[in-house]
Order: structure tokens, then sequence, then C-alpha cells
């Protein structure tokens, strides 16, 4: 999980994750097999939703990224400069290209 707060997760690497975490209440052993008593859309619900509760990744992926963004707009430090000089040079944050904005770097840096 704290790799996923830096990191955006490829969309294959998410899948085979809900892949081996949904063989965990499905799968039996050699002999007998599980049924399949609810579809991974509906356990990974919240409680109060009828799910078990399990964590959607591609959501916790999203909100662990989205704070971290949020701390580099509110707080200042070095790190907050380090990031800054390093990849976005003197583009505002308002400027910058969803798709592009994680590979540009600084010809300076």
């Amino acid at each position: 999980m704290y790799m996923m707060s830096f990191f955006e997760v490829p969309k294959g690497v998410s899948k085979k994750l809900d892949y081996f975490r949904s063989r965990f209440f499905w799968q039996g052993d050699e002999n007998k097999k599980k049924y399949r008593l609810a579809k991974w859309n509906i356990l990974d619900q919240p409680k109060d939703q009828g799910g078990l509760g399990i964590q959607n990744l591609r959501i916790k992926k999203k909100a662990l990224l989205s704070k971290w963004f949020y701390k580099l707009l509110t707080s200042n430090g070095t790190w907050k400069q380090l990031l800054r000089n390093k990849y976005l040079c003197s583009t505002p944050f308002s400027q910058i290209d969803g798709d592009r904005g994680t590979r540009i770097f600084c010809p300076s840096y």
C-alpha cells in the first residue's frame, strides 16, 4: 500500500491483484470446488452497502495519490522544492498535462 501512494499502478497489475484476492474467497482444494456466492464487485463494496468491506484497490490508489498531490499544493518543505525543481521547472500546477506531467524533466537538474 505504501508504494501505491507514490506510484501509478498499471491496470494489469491492479487486475492481477484483484484476481489473487478473489481466489482467496472462491478457490477450493483439489478435490472439492467452492461455489461463488457473490460477485467480486459486490464483495469489495463497503459493509453498509452489503459488501464485505474489502477495499477497492483502484479507488484506494487514487485516494493515496491525491493525498500526496494535496500535500504538494498546501505544504512547504525541502521535498516540495526538490520535486518542483526536478519535474515542474517553472510550470505552474494548473498548466500541467496529466499524461505528460510525470515525464517532464528540467534540463538543468
